[in-house]
């Protein structure tokens, strides 16, 4: 049976042949229509909302995500319409995130792990019938790189081009291109910080080593889940799952790429190589790697160590010569993300005692300096990127991004000065920390009742089929559900300080330095952070925010064989600790749950 699907999106319709019985999130997502679905598909997020003309009756439960209005003008959520007949969805407009691509660029020497040699190699003669390969490999000084079969079948013709005057592309182990006469003046490199939420590449001048360009993007895969266990559930669940995931990033990373490469009028064959940090999943699905051992215990991933591969063979095709290197994880949830926020900081270089922290759907820890390193990852889950909140959402025009409780007043900013729409992760810990400030919600975190609170403030307070709520704005609240999620999210982080302080043996004040990496640390107000026991307050005065230190530190062991090196000896010497297996963790968190 051929149902059509009529899509109406941003001026455009397109119509689409679906398979009876599947569900309209899967069509949109797999035929590249992006549609928030924070929880994959599950049906809880309440988020992938899509007008609907003949899509059937409302499931149950499926109201409680939709106003009377919202039902009335036949607003579904795309994960709970099953395609039975011709259907028409009119999309909501997509709206563009603030994604943070800027950080601490620390100053370092330029040693790029790609370089160029120009060599006038001495002619062939009856007195000197060395192979060609032999020839040249000797004149650079470097007899034991390898030389791909793919040079190997163009190099007689190269050297003789120009009468045996070449430019040799190298890395540490391999020639990645011999072209003819000097093109030392132009080479570039791209790293590339694939997080669970955005995807950050920059276009590096290896000869230079400035930045040439930047661009960035919303994670493609972000349509099947805000968090790595929904996409992980995907690959597991679908039998092309990985598959598509794979394709996902891969064909995201190529036309970022090549819309700098456009820009700034680069031939692609001068493209070198790529270098990628993120978290283990991320990595794995960028490379095929099956997924699914990493999620549940004993937490296995298939590969840790760092990876140096053609980047067609993860199927980024550029040119043929261009090479792909993976940064190596500590553990499956302490990844390559983690290991290039550490170059990033610099903290493996200190004697002084350092916490850097990264907070996003997971937290991950380090505390340490150049002699010891230990780490942690823990499940925060996605509420301090607005996932799981009920008027969350990312950093996007008319996102609230900051509350404060002045002079008896809720004052809320929104990004970009928009009118309100949603809330984001800093704002939703200004707006929990202002209602413990207006003593609207108490150290358990209960949201009280309207007649437990002075009337003043009884005008914010409305109850609903799902409990208590705040209001924010006309159109923007906090459930009592939301608050729950910030205790949850904020008493396992808090949690895990504590368990990497008790392990390494030190108390809050032996901490010198504290580094927040990562989007939401970077417009986190750190005094909300405190008030709501994310952070210790005697923390405040000794951190500094360090932005993408992922990204900077991609670029740095891009640009650096020095800082590629301590990747992986970072990797090596780090400790991490398995939290779930600790009970101390279980206590500490506990404990953290209350608002003190």
């Amino acid at each position: 049976m051929s149902i059509l699907v009529t899509i109406e999106h941003e001026q455009n319709t397109q119509t689409i042949l679906a398979s009876q019985g599947e569900t309209l999130l899967t069509l949109l997502q797999n035929n590249g229509f992006h549609l928030s679905a924070d929880c994959g598909g599950q049906c809880f997020c309440g988020k992938c909302k899509v007008r609907v003309t003949g899509g059937g009756e409302l499931l149950t439960g499926e109201d409680a995500f939709l106003n009377e209005a919202e039902i009335a003008n036949g607003v579904r959520l795309a994960c709970a319409v099953s395609i039975q007949n011709d259907l028409t969805v009119s999309l909501p407009a997509r709206k563009q995130a603030k994604i943070l691509t800027n950080g601490l660029r620390r100053q370092f020497e330029l040693d790029a792990i790609i370089r160029k040699v120009v060599v006038h190699l001495p002619k062939p003669s009856l007195n000197d019938q060395r192979d060609d390969a032999t020839r040249l490999l000797e004149a650079i000084g470097k007899p034991t790189l390898a030389m791909p079969l793919q040079l190997l079948y163009r190099l007689p013709s190269t050297l003789r081009e120009q009468d045996f005057v070449v430019t040799v592309t190298v890395d540490t182990q391999t020639v990645i291109a011999v072209e003819a006469g000097d093109t030392s003046d132009v080479g570039y490199g791209v790293a590339v910080d694939i997080g669970t939420t955005t995807v950050v590449c920059y276009l590096m001048d290896l000869k230079s080593g400035e930045f040439v360009d930047t661009a960035s993007q919303v994670n493609a895969q972000a349509v099947f889940g805000a968090d790595v266990i929904s996409r992980i559930r995907h690959t597991m669940e679908q039998d092309d799952g990985l598959e598509t995931l794979k394709s996902r990033i891969t064909s995201q990373i190529f036309e970022l790429t090549q819309a700098m490469l456009v820009k700034n009028n680069i031939n692609p064959q001068h493209l070198y190589g790529m270098l990628f940090a993120g978290n283990s999943t991320m990595l794995h699905l960028l490379c095929g790697f099956e997924v699914k051992h990493i999620a549940a215990a004993p937490f296995i991933a298939t590969q840790m160590q760092a990876v140096t591969v053609l980047a067609q063979e993860i199927g980024i095709k550029f040119n043929a010569h261009m090479r792909a290197y993976i940064l190596p994880h500590m553990s499956s949830y302490v990844g390559a993300d983690i290991t290039a926020a550490i170059l990033a900081s610099g903290l493996y270089e200190q004697d002084d005692l350092s916490l850097l922290i990264d907070i996003g759907t997971n937290g991950e820890m380090v505390l340490g300096n150049k002699d010891k390193l230990l780490c942690c990852s823990t499940a925060a889950g996605p509420a301090f990127e607005g996932a799981n909140i009920a008027c969350g959402m990312g950093g996007v025009a008319g996102a609230i991004n900051s509350v404060r409780y002045v002079d008896g007043q809720i004052a809320v900013t929104t990004i970009d000065a928009k009118p309100p729409i949603g809330i984001c992760g800093s704002g939703i810990i200004d707006a929990v920390a202002a209602m413990l400030q207006m003593g609207v919600v108490d150290e358990t975190g209960r949201l009280l009742d309207v007649d437990e609170v002075d009337e003043s403030l009884a005008t914010y307070l409305y109850e609903t089929d799902e409990g208590n709520a705040f209001q924010l704005t006309e159109n923007v609240s906090i459930t009592a559900k939301d608050i729950r999620e910030v205790q949850l999210a904020k008493a396992a982080i808090a949690a895990g300080i504590e368990v990497l302080m008790e392990q390494m043996g030190v108390a809050v004040k032996d901490i010198d330095h504290v580094y927040l990496a990562g989007g939401f640390g970077s417009f986190l107000n750190q005094e909300s952070a405190a008030a709501i026991g994310l952070l210790p307050q005697e923390l405040i005065e000794k951190t500094l925010v360090i932005g993408n230190g992922a990204g900077m530190g991609a670029v740095m062991a891009m640009l650096s064989k020095t800082h590629q090196e301590m990747a992986t000896a970072i990797c090596r010497n780090a400790k991490c600790i398995e939290l779930s297996g600790m009970p101390s963790f279980q206590d500490y968190y506990i404990d953290k749950m209350m608002f003190e």
